[in-house]
């Protein structure tokens, strides 16, 4: 079994690096802002209603920072021609380009770690990631997740 005290602490090392790392890779938007842009081109063409889940965020937070990103030119918003009350967002060509700069600035991070993995491990770190990000969405939407939280008794 699994020291879960030691990964917890090597998790919040990598939680550390990762936090420094997005922002010095954001390339002049914030971190939640980065996030909203790779969300979007995720998704292309969507409502706040639907990247709010995708995100996992609240509407209203969500909605701050679109409008910051409005702002800043990088995402348009459109009526939605099917439901008045919502709008569609999007990347603008700009946004386009921010995203293709974060992504290259990125890849040039992470390539460069790479680097210090053995590459016939590389795969493997790889897998790994993506086996424990699956356990941690399958367990999120969990009833014992619900449960197993600090609450005000």
């Amino acid at each position: 079994m699994v020291n879960i005290r030691e990964f917890r602490s090597k998790l919040r090392i990598f939680e550390q690096f990762l936090g420094s790392q997005l922002q010095d890779c954001c390339c002049g938007v914030t971190v939640a802002q980065c996030h909203c842009l790779f969300a979007v081109e995720d998704l292309g063409q969507t409502t706040i209603g639907e990247l709010a889940i995708y995100l996992n965020l609240d509407k209203s937070t969500l909605s701050r920072t679109v409008d910051s990103l409005v702002r800043l030119g990088y995402i348009s918003r459109e009526s939605d021609p099917t439901d008045r009350r919502s709008y569609r967002i999007s990347l603008t060509q700009s946004g386009y380009q921010q995203v293709e700069k974060m992504h290259n600035v990125n890849d040039a991070y992470f390539s460069q770690v790479f680097e210090h993995i053995p590459e016939i491990d590389q795969e493997n770190v790889a897998k790994y990631l993506s086996l424990f990000v699956q356990a941690i969405d399958k367990y999120e939407g969990s009833q014992e997740a619900a449960e197993i939280c600090c609450k005000d008794e």
